[in-house]
């Protein structure tokens, strides 16, 4: 048996045959002894080597984190980077093969004078191919993105496992079933396929009119899998915790491909911003001169843009948290078949499943109320700037511009309520919803100021540039808020992997 170690905070297992007690925890970080028990695992067929040091993997990591001036200082370091652990991944090998004779329909076009002919044909033909090592991480604990990230290993390197090669490094478990990934196995397999049939077409003057679609439901099923392997693949591990949450930095023990969760310190970031606006403002005062006006017309369109970003972080990091992406994770916590067939619809839509999952949250009120701001915000654009410029309407026509005001304070008060229900609704529902915005909300409330006062005319220029202030303010608040969801996304909640079972 070999020793394997269980984080009493968030469950992870990894298994060694070091006699040495692990002092952390590679997924949450949390600095408690391992609890520690002997068990049986089943033994890999082939693994591949470490071939990277932990000395090229520090080198590796602090050339790409210079690249990055605003990482915290501690991501730096050097006995932080000393917490880099070598780790075997576990991942399933499969092997496939297409079948021997296909039938396809085919096209081929000619052009006679002034007509063009379509010709239909069932084209038959024998396919010789097999694919061998297709690999897919068999371990839930290890974030399928973050396992593409620092894909491939090359499998030309694998050698027949030995208890030996385990000495000094940790290997994860493996609890990801096999038939998991077989749909993206005859997937990967058939793209390629298709590839070659097409291109051979081409070549013959002939084409495969049907759809990738097609091929997919009808040929690729076809696919036989005859073998499916266990094997550890090499990877360095380090990770980042603060307070409750947890940055990843892996390496590709091979080929040295660095994948790392990298937040942003946020006192470094508005230091710098600070430093970098005031010679751009100097410079644009020179270049350009602004009527109190137009520079009150310009930060509304300035802070829906701010919006648009924060909630564009707020989708993504739905999907970061909740983790719908990773088959492996959701396996754990649905039936193997409907994790297999909530996959295989999410793989062939080209759909996430949070989009989707988004997409059914939303209630038809708020629906509506972000659908009419989208389409008051474009009659903006279309109604009021481009007549502006195509047909020379200028500030004074000011029954054109009043008009163009209130179309525009109608759509930021559509966002902004819109925003309000979705906040309500998130206090009661999920933690993150794609309007769970206060930051943005200051934005739009002081976009909606800005145009109030733009209607109003007030004849004082102090007005307009007080005006002009508020809204800048409440767009700096977002873009503040933006760079807190920024680190959210660049980090992950700590794991849970109490409930945990062995693939087979």
């Amino acid at each position: 048996g070999v020793k394997v170690f269980r984080c009493p905070q968030c469950g992870g297992e990894i298994y060694t045959t070091n006699t040495t007690a692990a002092s952390f925890c590679m997924y949450c970080g949390s600095p408690a002894i391992l609890e520690s028990r002997v068990q049986k695992e089943k033994k890999p067929e082939k693994m591949v080597p470490f071939i990277k040091t932990k000395e090229d993997c520090k080198e590796i990591y602090r050339k790409q984190i210079g690249r990055f001036p605003f990482a915290p200082s501690e991501l730096k370091n050097a006995d932080y980077l000393n917490r880099f652990v070598g780790v075997y991944v576990p991942y399933w090998l499969y092997d496939t093969k297409p079948p021997q004779s296909i039938a396809l329909a085919g096209e081929q076009t000619s052009r006679v004078g002034d007509y063009i002919y379509h010709d239909h044909y069932k084209i038959t033909g024998e396919i010789d191919a097999s694919y061998e090592g297709l690999s897919f991480d068999a371990s839930s604990s290890f974030d399928d993105h973050i396992s593409e990230g620092i894909a491939p290993f090359p499998v030309e390197k694998m050698k027949p496992f030995t208890p030996a090669m385990l000495c000094g490094f940790y290997a994860d478990t493996a609890d990801v079933s096999a038939q998991l990934y077989e749909g993206d196995v005859r997937s990967m397999a058939g793209e390629d396929v298709l590839g070659k049939i097409r291109k051979d077409q081409t070549a013959h003057h002939y084409y495969y009119s049907g759809t990738e679609s097609d091929f997919q439901t009808k040929v690729e099923p076809q696919f036989e899998i005859p073998s499916v392997k266990r094997a550890l693949f090499p990877v360095w591990f380090l990770t980042y915790r603060k307070k409750d949450r947890v940055a990843y930095a892996v390496v590709n023990g091979v080929t040295g491909k660095l994948a790392a969760d990298l937040p942003i310190d946020e006192k470094k970031y508005m230091i710098s911003s600070v430093l970098m606006a005031i010679p751009i403002f100097i410079l644009l005062n020179f270049l350009l001169v602004l009527t109190p006006q137009t520079l009150l017309s310009l930060t509304p369109v300035l802070a829906l843009i701010a919006v648009w970003l924060y909630a564009w972080e707020i989708r993504e990091i739905v999907k970061r948290e909740e983790r719908t992406e990773d088959a492996g994770y959701q396996s754990l916590s649905h039936d193997l078949n409907e994790t297999i067939q909530m996959h295989e619809k999410s793989r062939r839509s080209g759909l996430s499943g949070v989009t989707k999952a988004v997409k059914r949250g939303r209630s038809g009120r708020q629906m509506l109320l972000n659908v009419l701001g989208v389409v008051v915000f474009s009659q903006i654009v279309l109604g009021g700037i481009l007549p502006a410029l195509v047909f020379g309407y200028t500030s004074d026509d000011k029954m054109l511009w009043n008009i163009f005001n209130v179309a525009a304070l109608l759509g930021c008060a559509f966002f902004f309520v819109g925003a309000w229900i979705s906040e309500k609704k998130t206090r009661h529902g999920s933690k993150f919803h794609l309007f769970r915005l206060p930051p943005a909300s200051i934005a739009m409330l002081s976009a909606i100021l800005a145009l109030v006062v733009r209607i109003w005319n007030p004849v004082s220029d102090v007005v307009y540039y007080l005006a002009a202030l508020v809204t800048l303010a409440g767009i700096v608040l977002t873009m503040a808020g933006i760079i807190e969801r920024y680190n959210e996304l660049s980090t992950r909640p700590l794991p849970e992997f109490h409930n945990r079972e062995v693939g087979a």
